[in-house]
C-alpha cells in the first residue's frame, strides 16, 4: 500500500488558522482534522488523500474548498487553496417614508344680504 499525503498551502493564508474537514473520495465519511495552521500536511492512515478538503478560515468568514485527485505523477500532491467567499445577507430597510400632504379648508365666498 502506498502512503501518500497532501500539503495544503496558500500565499494569501499562510500562517492563518483554519478548521479543516476532509471527505474521502468515493465515501461519505467526514474526518474532522481540527484547527490547523496553513500550510498543513496531512497523511491519512489508509494512505489515500484523495477527496475534498474544506477549510473554514478563522476570523475571515471565508471557506476554501480543495479537491485532491489521484496523485500523479508525484507521490505527494500539493494543493493550493483558492478561496470561495461565503456571502451573508445584510438586512435592507424596506419601509421608505413618503410625504402625504394634509388638506386645508379653503373658504368659499358667500354673499349675505343685509
Amino acid at each position: 500500500m502506498n502512503n501518500y499525503g497532501v500539503i495544503l498551502t496558500s500565499e494569501n493564508f499562510s500562517g492563518k488558522t483554519a478548521l479543516i474537514t476532509f471527505v474521502e473520495e468515493g465515501s461519505e465519511l467526514v474526518t474532522n482534522l481540527g484547527y490547523q495552521e496553513i500550510p498543513y500536511t496531512y497523511f491519512p492512515e489508509d494512505g489515500t488523500p484523495q477527496g475534498t478538503y474544506y477549510l473554514f478560515l478563522t476570523g475571515t468568514g471565508e471557506t476554501c474548498i480543495v479537491n485532491v485527485t489521484q496523485p500523479n505523477p508525484s507521490p505527494t500532491p500539493t494543493a493550493s487553496i483558492t478561496p470561495t467567499i461565503t456571502l451573508t445577507n445584510t438586512p435592507t430597510p424596506s419601509v421608505t417614508p413618503t410625504y402625504t400632504p394634509t388638506p386645508t379648508n379653503t373658504p368659499t365666498p358667500s354673499t349675505t344680504n343685509i
